[in-house]
């Protein structure tokens, strides 16, 4: 099967290869091009990765690094496993690419708290098991770059103790 490719430029066309490459920088519909399990402590996202699901199967921590912000990337990043130790971190490529969004972080009995990002300096998502997320599998983060400096952040994770922002940088 020709792959096929979406684009501002030419609209839809052929191409030589397989699957589905959409080069618009705004997409109304979700691109898919599969999942990712890592058991790994570092997993670095590549851009030809665009629309993949990253399942992180390791209860003590992993270190996730996005590419660079391009208009139109997109991840979504699931806990799989309750946490032991460590943390996950969600990274992007530079300090200069920031998050906006928020993340809801759930804490049993209290219920849901709202964190953004400050969409000037906040760089890094940390879960660490407790306060800031990551207690219980299942947490989802999507993410979509929305320029080259911006990566939008929309998802859900679960917390303990006192609930606090996962976002730094």
């Amino acid at each position: 099967m020709p792959k096929v490719v979406i684009s501002n430029a030419k609209g839809l066309v052929q191409s030589s290869g397989s699957g589905v490459e959409c080069s618009s920088p705004v997409q109304s519909w979700p691109t898919c091009r599969g999942s990712v399990t890592t058991t790994a402590a570092t997993y670095a996202l590549t851009a030809a990765q665009s629309g993949t699901t990253l399942y992180i199967n390791k209860d003590d921590g992993c270190d996730v690094t996005l590419p660079a912000a391009s208009p139109g990337l997109r991840y979504r990043i699931v806990q799989q496993l309750d946490f032991s130790s460590d943390t996950i971190t969600v990274t992007t490529a530079s300090s200069a690419d920031v998050y906006t969004g928020d993340l809801r972080n759930y804490k049993e009995g209290t219920g849901f708290a709202i964190f953004k990002p400050n969409g000037s300096s906040n760089y890094i998502i940390t879960l660490n098991g407790t306060t800031t997320g990551g207690v219980k599998g299942g947490g989802i983060i999507d993410l979509i770059a929305v320029s080259d400096s911006e990566w939008h952040v929309a998802g859900l994770v679960q917390s303990s103790g006192s609930v606090a922002t996962p976002f730094s940088g």
